[in-house]
């Protein structure tokens, strides 16, 4: 017997061997693919149904189909506004802080990797550089993926600079900011 996910449809069974492997792991590769927004095809497959269903004026089921089309449109809609900050929300921000205990956060793919109080003397920028420096220097993981435990983190920087925009002129690049280093040593040099 199978289990009952198997019996109503949810799931390909392979712990029944209700499928091979092959077709398990072709499912799960569309599913991650779907995740990482290289491959509309869960969304393709639920459309055809509806219209398949509407077709077959079963217009229940169809209605049925049309919601979970619409719930796997907004997830990736999420997916898509989630891997747009983990590209966009690297730099440096500058954060005026209370009777001049201003704050210098180094944000990379969306969480904060380090931070420090804002520089005010030689020895502070070249800490703040340092700093900026080893955060950025060490390859990142080119993929859309996210840990889990930076996902909070990643939603509540990306809601801030969706609801203060202006905050963003406040955010240096990491390459502007070094480069901005080699500028002042070779005019230091000069």
């Amino acid at each position: 017997p199978g289990c009952i996910r198997l019996e109503v449809r949810k799931c390909l069974g392979p712990c029944v061997a209700a499928c091979t492997a092959g077709q398990y792991q072709t499912q799960v590769d569309l599913a991650r693919a779907f995740l990482e927004g290289t491959n509309d095809g869960p969304i393709a497959q639920l459309r055809a149904e509806m219209d398949a269903c509407a077709a077959l004026l079963n217009f229940e089921r169809a209605a049925v189909v049309r919601d979970k089309l619409e719930r796997l449109e907004t997830l990736r809609e999420m997916f898509a506004r989630m891997r747009f900050a983990v590209e966009t929300l690297s730099f440096t921000y500058a954060v005026p802080g209370h009777e001049g205990d201003d704050r210098v956060y180094v944000i990379r793919r969306g969480t904060v990797r380090a931070q420090t109080t804002a520089p005010r003397t030689a020895r502070d920028r070249a800490r703040l550089l340092a700093m900026v420096r080893d955060v950025f220097d060490p390859p990142e993981r080119t993929t859309g993926a996210v840990p889990t435990h930076e996902i909070d983190e990643l939603l509540l920087l990306s809601s801030w600079f969706r609801r203060n925009p202006g905050e963003l002129e406040r955010t240096k690049a990491p390459a502007a900011l070094l480069a901005d280093r080699r500028s002042a040593l070779a005019a230091l040099s000069a």
